[in-house]
């Protein structure tokens, strides 16, 4: 199992870093992982606005010297473990007023009108941490489906990645599966080119899904425990 790149090491090789590259970081790490910080903070109370800036602020955090030294000197594992306790760190130096979050200006780096809908329909009554695990899963998962389209689209396969998301986005909805012969129906195949699609999509997905994970966790230990949060997630029951 090869760990030689994940996030750890790219925030690790920002020391001296020119500023073009660590704004391109920044916009990296926002991109993958914003759901969760923000989720948790909303959770925690914190108005969209609020959470947004907060987001925002926390990841320029995030790329500051003496936040990447910290990270130098500790024992690593789960990059996901780590941004959550890092979150708490950084909010509760918020409340004791040692920096006012902020927006650049003129700058919108997150677009979190879909996920403030989700969250306001959300009946769940997930506690704080238990928002910010659920929102990791899902944009891992989400990682890797876009990952897994864009191999199959650029292999002429587009239908078979429709059918696949299809299966998996109504399973994770309503916690049950779709019908052979619902998606049969739908995607023009038979029952049993369905069954033998979805053995080889699920490889497929998975492999991805292990891609994913791969880039944030440095160790085994850690890749086993978030596979195994990530199972949780695909199937509840």
């Amino acid at each position: 199992m090869d760990f030689g790149s994940t996030q750890w090491s790219r925030i690790l090789a920002l020391g001296g870093a020119d500023e073009d590259r660590r704004g391109e970081l920044l916009r990296d790490l926002a991109d993958r992982y914003w759901p969760p910080i923000y989720a948790w903070l909303r959770r925690k109370g914190h108005p969209p606005s609020d959470a947004e800036d907060l987001t925002q602020a926390f990841f320029l955090h995030i790329l500051e010297k003496r936040t990447l030294d910290g990270i130098a000197g500790r024992e690593r594992g789960s990059f996901r473990a780590f941004l959550l306790t890092c979150l708490r760190n950084f909010v509760s130096s918020e409340r004791r007023g040692r920096r006012a979050a902020r927006r650049q200006p003129g700058r919108r780096m997150l677009s979190v009108d879909g996920l403030e809908a989700s969250l306001a329909a959300d009946e769940s009554g997930r506690e704080p941490d238990q928002e910010y695990q659920y929102q990791w899963a899902r944009r891992v998962v989400e990682l890797a489906l876009a990952a897994m389209a864009e191999r199959l689209v650029a292999d002429g396969r587009t239908e078979s990645f429709r059918l696949f998301e299809a299966h998996l986005q109504h399973r994770l909805t309503t916690g049950t599966a779709l019908s052979r012969r619902e998606l049969a129906a739908r995607f023009g195949r038979t029952e049993k080119q369905v069954d033998n699609q979805l053995q080889t999509l699920r490889r497929e997905f998975r492999l991805r899904l292990e891609a994913v994970v791969l880039q944030s966790v440095d160790d085994e230990g850690a890749f086993d425990e978030e596979i195994r949060e990530l199972r949780e997630y695909l199937d509840p029951k």
